[in-house]
């Protein structure tokens, strides 16, 4: 199955915005799929139909590194140039089922983050 998300898009009239650049992907365990992009957005997509579920904007530059957590934890993180872990976790809905909600931040790095990733069955996060 092939989908095709476009994550922006400009106003029409040519004004020369272009759709930003997707840096970073991920697959939850559920198949909802999470991408950061190049104006500081963590989206998150169902993989299904490739409707938009939520987005994000907790980052004042370029989303490069995602890190899906394992079914039991539920947790996606997200970094970038700016420096910030952000943390998101999918918690259960009435209405919806369930739903992303943003958890929080840490700021550990002096310097932008290229990589995250979960070891340990996702309890712990390292970065760099």
């Amino acid at each position: 199955v092939l989908l095709r998300i476009t994550v922006g898009v400009g106003p029409r009239g040519g004004s020369g915005r272009t759709t930003p650049c997707v840096w970073s992907l991920g697959l939850t365990h559920d198949g909802d799929i999470v991408t950061g992009d190049a104006e500081g957005n963590t989206q998150f997509w169902d993989g299904r139909n490739g409707t938009q579920l939520h987005a994000f904007k907790h980052h004042g530059a370029s989303v490069l590194a995602l890190a899906v957590s394992n079914a039991r934890s539920r947790k996606v993180f997200a970094s970038g140039i700016d420096s910030k872990i952000v943390c998101y976790e999918r918690v259960d809905d009435e209405q919806r089922g369930y739903k992303w909600v943003y958890v929080g931040y840490k700021r550990p790095h002096s310097h932008d983050v290229r990589c995250l990733a979960l070891i340990n069955g996702s309890k712990n996060l390292i970065s760099g």
